[in-house]
């Protein structure tokens, strides 16, 4: 299974608005993902609470579509 950068981007926009958004196939199967998430929605969280919303919004894809996530964020 896999899911395209371009609904990873959009799942996580739904959910972070105006974020900025940058997305690496890390090998090219579109299942092992980097992502770098900037919100504002991260200021004043703790790393790990910015993580958790990162998961939060992609509950429905880890394990099954989305294989593999490295998550980077930052407050905007």
């Amino acid at each position: 299974m896999a899911i395209s950068e371009e609904k990873l981007r959009d799942l996580i926009l739904d959910k972070f608005p105006g974020a900025d958004i940058d997305i690496v196939d890390l090998v090219g199967d579109r299942d092992h993902y980097q992502i770098t998430v900037t919100s504002a929605a991260f200021n004043g969280k703790t790393l790990l609470a910015q993580h958790k919303m990162i998961n939060e919004a992609l509950k429905d894809y880890l394990g099954g579509k989305l294989h593999a996530l490295s998550i980077k964020t930052k407050a905007k």
